[in-house]
């Protein structure tokens, strides 16, 4: 589900502190690969070692489903809320969009228009809506519900290139008309499918299981789960440089040494070798607990955190991201370390859209919005940056943490 992903504030502070920080074309960085649904697959070998994954798909447990958004979109239907319209106005944005002057005048008629103060709504029939054309939805969509806090159309759910049925797997207990249904509804914007017509799917749902099931699908979030093979004692040497991260994560060396000398072990998951606050988030969702205020913890909390052994709220705050990114960070050269951080923006505009951490072989630790629905999930990197393909230029910063001054020893 696409959402905001931090205040404009916060992205705009961010942008300012960039200053001179070198930024390179998304596709200059990142060479899409081939990576392996199923079954454990070997990753490149680098200074993090010989890793390995398998993908693991995350959907949010129910205490969060029961308080979603769409949970109750089935009660009042599909509304389509135009603001600031007429009747006369809105004639003319259906038209616009393609609808022939039959469905136009069906849905400006008495039965499904109503005017509400600045707001024109319209309730259109089901069997008008599921007879749309993509390319209708793709144009009349982004016109609905303006200025409207979680509105759907603006705010839509992605689906994967593959479609539902690659998002459903074998395992999401939806049936085969609930799946076709969805893929038919679903419609292009700018690079990537979206869909929107939820209070449709929940309305021709067969009972609440399936309503809860088709919630839990369009939520779920895939990731990559990591573990690293373990070498002789000299490799194991060797990969410690890579994750204690220029003696930001020394936490990791006793477990490290320990599997080193231990010939039984063949794999450590890579949950040991992070630094505290990932380690604790990592394929999880947030708690209601870690709000503050209206805010909730999102991309630039997750990456400014990375490395603190307790995460800190002052990360919501703009104000201390412009002296984060100045006082703390310089840009990364190559090859890109643990912890690095990877700030995504618009190469034309300068505005910045994004941010997570680096891993490990073009891996990274990212938050793909603020909401509770939303976990923390490991995920390539050509993957996060095709998630905004509706921005035509993106350029990808590489920021490191400054080296810590060293402390001057008084003898005593």
């Amino acid at each position: 589900m696409v959402e905001n992903r931090g205040s404009v504030a916060r992205m705009a502070t961010i942008l300012s502190c960039l200053g001179g920080f070198c930024a390179a074309p998304a596709q200059d960085l990142i060479t899409p690969p081939v990576f392996a649904e199923k079954g454990i697959q070997a990753l490149n070998p680098g200074p993090w070692g010989d890793l390995e994954y398998y993908v693991v798909n995350l959907e949010p447990p129910d205490n969060l489903v029961g308080t979603a958004r769409d949970i109750d979109a089935h009660v009042e239907g599909t509304v389509w809320k135009f603001v600031a319209h007429t009747p006369e106005m809105t004639a003319d944005t259906l038209t616009d969009a393609g609808l022939a002057p039959d469905a136009v005048a069906r849905l400006t008629g008495d039965d499904h228009l109503r005017v509400n103060g600045a707001i024109v709504e319209i309730r259109p029939p089901e069997d008008l809506v599921e007879s749309l054309a993509p390319q209708i939805r793709a144009r009349l969509y982004p016109r609905i519900g303006r200025d409207i806090e979680g509105n759907v159309f603006r705010n839509f759910y992605l689906i994967p290139p593959g479609g539902i049925r690659s998002l459903a797997g074998a395992d999401s207990g939806l049936s085969d008309r609930t799946l076709d249904l969805i893929e038919r509804l679903t419609y292009p914007v700018e690079g990537v499918r979206a869909f929107s017509d939820i209070a449709l799917a929940m309305r021709r749902a067969a009972d609440e299981t399936e309503r809860r099931r088709i919630l839990k699908t369009l939520l779920r979030e895939k990731s990559f789960a990591l573990r690293l093979k373990v070498s002789s004692a000299a490799e194991i040497e060797d990969v410690a440089r890579y994750w204690t991260a220029r003696g930001r994560n020394l936490d990791v060396l006793p477990m490290l040494k320990t599997i080193a000398i231990n010939s039984e072990v063949q794999y450590l998951d890579i949950v040991h070798l992070l630094p505290p606050t990932p380690r604790k988030l990592i394929h999880t969702y947030p708690r209601r607990t870690m709000s503050v205020g209206w805010e909730t913890p999102d991309c630039y909390w997750t990456a400014f955190n990375f490395f603190a052994y307790a995460p800190s709220n002052r990360h919501f705050d703009a104000a201390v991201f412009a002296s984060q990114i100045q006082d703390r960070y310089e840009p990364a050269t190559k090859p890109w370390q643990l912890g690095d951080l990877v700030l995504i923006s618009d190469a034309d505009t300068g505005k910045a859209i994004h941010v997570c951490s680096y891993i490990a072989d073009n891996l990274v630790l990212t938050k793909n919005g603020k909401g509770f629905y939303r976990p923390w999930v490991v995920s390539p990197l050509f993957e996060v940056t095709a998630s905004y393909a509706r921005v035509k230029r993106l350029a990808v910063h590489f920021l490191r943490q400054k080296p810590r001054p060293k402390t001057l020893r008084v003898r005593r």
